[in-house]
């Protein structure tokens, strides 16, 4: 089977493509893979004519490519990245005859503040990232009535050695002794250790099924920031204030820095969207996927992991 890994030197691509063998796929992005021997096609998914040039033999599709930080700007990108661009990619595999396409979105798509939904959730996406992989979704479901097979993920928020997103840098603040919790920290939150979700879209090349299906993807269990936030700081040997800031109050100092940072047009590490997605419930039911597949690597062990890799390492 010849597999197209589209975002595939990103931080799930790369771990997807150290489980595949180097001569089965190839790896279409914006930026090198890590790894060198992984064959590469340095390809912008905005650019159709390249993508329909280079999709050809190929049996399955993963989709991995998308514009996700927070303070994309301008904003457009996510709709030219995550919508046109996935557009750009069914045409192309229209073209050239590929039949299954393996997307992931994500469980932003349901919105915030929603109570352990499940696949056929009714879908209520708040941010310009959210709505982008919304209408990705829809644009993969109308390309699957035409006989073709999409199955779409949603995985909550992956972590991992080496990534760089809202999980790393709240291990880093509390590494630095500087973290204040913003909230009661009672929220309950689903997170995935990267090798998981690498390992089930792994399972999924071979996996049969009609049409479209939606998998929402996590570890479990879930856990609350207070039990995250306590066991990070154990294995650090890291001691964290007890005292907390209210909610109103940091999100009104997310959008003091929402302000600075439209005045100066710089990134800052806080914003009234990561305010309210911190103090939000982001636990989501998974039952589904783990009925065909059971995650290799428990959260006690991926947390291990990633906290030996990138900050133990330092002080040892």
């Amino acid at each position: 089977m010849k597999i197209c890994i589209v975002g595939g030197s990103g931080f799930i691509g790369s771990s997807l493509a150290n489980l595949l063998n180097k001569n089965d796929f190839i790896i279409i992005d914006k930026k090198s893979p890590v790894n060198k021997d992984h064959v590469f096609l340095n390809i912008d998914i905005r650019n159709f004519d390249q993508l329909n040039k280079n999709l050809k033999g190929f049996d399955v599709v993963i989709h991995l490519a998308a514009e996700h930080a927070d303070n994309v700007n301008p904003k457009s990108l996510y709709y030219d990245v995550n919508v046109e661009g996935t557009k750009n990619i069914l045409r192309a595999m229209e073209n050239n005859g590929i039949k299954k396409l393996i997307f992931t979105s994500t469980v932003a798509v349901y919105g915030l503040n929603k109570i352990y939904p499940d696949e056929d959730h009714k879908l209520d996406p708040f941010n310009d990232y959210s709505k982008s992989k919304a209408m990705a979704e829809e644009q993969i479901i109308k390309w699957s009535k035409n006989g073709n097979q999409s199955i779409i993920v949603r995985p909550c928020v992956v972590y991992g050695p080496g990534n760089r997103g809202n999980i790393y840098n709240l291990f880093r603040q509390i590494n630095s002794g500087k973290f204040i919790m913003i909230g009661n920290g009672n929220q309950i939150k689903s997170i995935t250790y990267v090798e998981n979700i690498a390992q089930f879209l792994f399972k999924l090349i071979h996996y049969k099924s009609d049409n479209f299906e939606f998998f929402n993807f996590s570890d479990s269990p879930s856990i609350s920031i207070n039990q995250l936030v306590e066991e990070v700081s154990a294995k650090l040997n890291v001691k964290i204030p007890k005292y907390k800031i209210p909610y109103f109050v940091g999100l009104t100092i997310g959008y003091f820095f929402d302000f600075i940072s439209l005045l100066f047009g710089k990134k800052l590490f806080l914003s009234s969207i990561r305010v309210k997605k911190f103090n939000s419930p982001s636990h989501y039911n998974s039952d589904k996927a783990m009925k065909i597949f059971k995650n290799p690597i428990p959260s006690k062990i991926g947390l291990k992991n990633t906290l030996e890799k990138e900050f133990l390492h330092n002080k040892k």
